[in-house]
Formats: C-alpha cells, structure tokens, sequence
C-alpha cells in the first residue's frame, strides 16, 4: 500500500466510534436493559401503541410470508421475511417480543392463512424462540462483551459479531430444524 492509501485508512477508522454518541439529557440513553423485573410504572399508552403497531407489521408481514411465499406445503414459506423485523422489534421491545411474535404468527401465519383456530394456537408459539432467544442472549449478555443491550452498536465490527452470534445463527439453526 502506498502512503495516501493507509493516511485513508487511518483516518477513516479514527472517524469511527466505537458506539453513537450519547444523547445528552436523553432518558433513553440512561436506561439499564436487562432481564430485571423493577418496580416500573405501568406501560404508557405510546408504548402500548408501538407494541401494536410492530405487532400489526410483523402479522400482516407473516400473512404475506406464508400465504404469498408458500413452497407448495401449506403454510410453509420459503422465505419468512417477518423474522427480519421481528428480531430488531425483539431486541428494542424486550419481552413485549413475545406478545408481539405470538400474535404475529397466530393471527398472520395462522388465522389470516384459514388455519383452523385450534391448529393456529399452538401454531402461534413457533416465533417464541426465533424473537425470544435473540432478546434474551442480547439482555444477559450484551454488557459483559461491551455492547448495547439494545443493539446500537450493530454497525460496529463487535457490534456486528455479536449480533451474528446471538441473533442470526441461534434462532435461524433452531428454526431450520
């Protein structure tokens, strides 16, 4: 290499942080994330109102999943491209994941496919571990490899890593089988 080439180089990994700057006065930056359970308030209406909207997506993203991408066995997608959004929903919304991958796959891989309602509850439960095991790898272990709990460091070469290795490779080697 010659010199201007790794002066680039140089510069350009100076310019990266290691994690976003903090927001100063900011609640959310402060926040602990962890498996805990606290003496917190009960959920306030925006939030409430954001667990029903990403529920909504991920349904109406297993509908279109499962009814538009089948591979010929009923109900079986090829391509479930809900999970993408599930798992950044699981790691910002903790255990509302649940709720969330249990109504999404209930209602939008289930009901919405014409499912029958006792075949479609059980069925419901699938998503529990491909969004629930990504929230909780990410809660217990995150802040012991210096990453968000949260995330916000995915862009980030041990942010990246970690994401593979808690949030892509578990849940979609569980989910293959």
């Amino acid at each position: 290499m010659d010199e201007s080439s790794e002066k680039l180089l140089k510069e350009q990994s100076s310019e990266r942080p290691g994690e976003p700057p903090p927001i100063e006065g900011s609640v959310s930056t402060t926040i602990d994330y962890s498996l805990r359970l606290r003496n917190t308030p009960p959920p306030s209406a925006g939030q409430l109102v954001a667990v029903a909207v990403a529920a909504a997506v991920y349904t109406i993203l297993s509908w279109l999943s499962a009814s538009l991408l089948s591979s010929g066995i009923p109900v079986v997608s090829f391509l479930f491209v809900a999970i993408g959004f599930g798992i950044p929903f699981a790691l910002w919304f903790g255990g509302w994941a649940f709720v969330i991958a249990y109504i999404g796959n209930f209602v939008g891989a289930g009901l919405l496919v014409g499912t029958p309602l006792l075949v479609a509850l059980p069925f419901g439960t699938v998503d529990l571990i491909q969004l629930g095991l990504p929230m909780i790898l990410y809660r217990l272990l995150a802040k012991r490899f210096g990453v968000s709990p949260i995330g916000k460091d995915v862009f980030t070469v041990r942010g990246f890593i970690f994401f593979l290795l808690c949030a892509v490779l578990p849940n979609n080697i569980i989910g293959g089988l």
